[in-house]
């Protein structure tokens, strides 16, 4: 049974992340290989070393001492699995962690139909903006640093897009979550009101 918590990732001397690729129950020691694919540093740690201390947090993956991994990802929701599973095309999962912040496949349908989708994008982003005059559309066009100068609505689904193509966002409802929590740190929406409409 699990009895510590481990770090996913330790800094290399190279300044990149390193991932874990292996427990060793026997000598009770985690390995850790550099994520950078011109480095092939390898590092390992005496369990008790790993150990997540309490004011830290897990960067990409929650990983315990029986090599059991889990997080929670946009396109999929909770995602687990182990250690083996991540050494088994090592490389391609923790490029997957760093840029998608999940190593399972994504899946591209879900992302392309969002990606299609822009017209119907454009009504929804037009509602949410229903109660919003210019000036506060311009606050939150700042914050996310987009230029409305063409049509606010362009510009934030094209923004959407780049979000996308970049691999910083999944589905047009986190892209919408984030510019409600920008609206609600501009206290453009009244956060009770909010709470009791969920």
């Amino acid at each position: 049974m699990a009895e510590r918590m481990l770090k996913d990732v330790i800094k290399c001397e190279c300044g990149c992340e390193m991932f874990p690729y292996a427990i060793h129950e026997e000598s009770d020691s985690i390995l850790y290989k550099c994520s950078s694919e011109e480095c092939d540093c390898a590092k390992e740690l005496p369990l008790r070393k790993a150990v997540l201390g309490n004011s830290e947090m897990f960067t990409y993956f929650c990983l315990d001492d029986d090599g059991k991994i889990y997080w929670n990802c946009a396109l999929h929701g909770k995602c687990e699995s182990d250690l083996k599973w991540l050494a088994s095309g090592w490389r391609s999962k923790v490029n997957k962690f760093i840029n998608y912040g999940c190593g399972y496949e994504l899946d591209l349908d879900e992302v392309m139909d969002d990606m299609d989708n822009r017209e119907e994008h454009g009504e929804k982003l037009q509602e949410l903006f229903a109660e919003l005059d210019e000036e506060d559309i311009a606050r939150i066009a700042d914050v996310i640093n987009i230029n409305t100068d063409g049509g606010y609505v362009d510009a934030f689904l094209d923004d959407f897009m780049n979000q996308i193509g970049d691999g910083h966002i999944y589905t047009w409802e986190d892209y919408v979550e984030n510019i409600t929590d920008v609206m609600k740190n501009l206290d453009l929406i009244d956060l009770e009101e909010d709470e009791n409409e969920d």
